[in-house]
């Protein structure tokens, strides 16, 4: 029982992170060189798995295929892929291919990967938020909020999420609504710059400069040295003279 994949169009050397993604797994392998080609021989199913053309970057796989299936992946992908074909439940896994799918610009196929792993367990706060990192790629900034809080609903200590419900909340001036979300981000990492930082940029649009000159202190105090924050510290002490 293994899996046996063939490499070829030219690769030198096998994808260093795909490799070490089979070995963190605990898969039993071996590999040998063919010329140009490289054979994997793994324990697990019977999987017929052959990487031809384009050096090596379009794959025909057989696994319950009723006709061959040629799909682009880069090598990491791929090695997700295989992983999941053997465990169609490593939610890990899932996440990862999410991951690399949205990082390629491949945003449809990316919330699908999220899905998937949402279907079988609704309560990953992880999928959902990022899930809601690829709807702010794609500019849906309602769907970003949504699964934001789908993600709090699970997990209301994950700061990532709250940052990111303030952030877009911020976009759709929905500054109030922001500013709790950030208060969230601060009540569970008091040393966020960046909450503070964006905290003082929605209090000076809302003309509130005295607010804002706080906050920016405030994240001064955690990065002195942060050039962006003295200048928006800058001109909102000088709008607050102005008014």
């Amino acid at each position: 029982m293994f899996l046996t994949i063939y490499w070829s169009g030219g690769i030198k050397k096998p994808h260093r992170t795909y490799l070490f993604i089979l070995k963190a797994k605990n898969f039993s392998w071996r590999y040998r060189w063919f010329s140009l080609n490289m054979i994997v021989v793994l324990s697990g199913t019977p999987i017929h798995i052959i990487i031809t053309s384009d050096c090596g970057n379009f794959i025909q796989t057989e696994y319950d295929l009723p006709a061959p299936l040629f799909i682009r992946y880069n090598g990491e992908l791929m090695a997700y892929n295989l992983i999941l074909l053997m465990n169609p439940n490593d939610l890990s896994a899932g996440i990862e291919k999410g991951r690399i799918l949205y990082q390629l610009g491949r945003f449809d196929e990316a919330i699908q990967a999220f899905d998937a792993v949402i279907r079988i367990d609704r309560k990953n706060a992880d999928a959902w938020y990022e899930k809601a990192l690829v709807y702010s790629y794609m500019s849906c900034y309602e769907e970003v909020i949504q699964a934001c809080d789908r993600s709090l609903q699970v997990n209301p200590e994950k700061a990532e999420a709250w940052f990111l419900r303030g952030l877009y909340l911020s976009v759709l001036d929905r500054c109030d609504e922001a500013i709790l979300a950030y208060d969230n981000v601060l009540q569970i990492k008091p040393d966020s710059a960046g909450a503070w930082h964006n905290k003082g940029l929605i209090y000076e649009r809302m003309g509130h400069y005295d607010k804002a000159i706080t906050a920016y202190d405030s994240a001064l105090r955690i990065h002195p040295d942060d050039k962006l924050v003295q200048e928006n510290r800058e001109k909102a002490l000088n709008a607050l003279k102005k008014k």
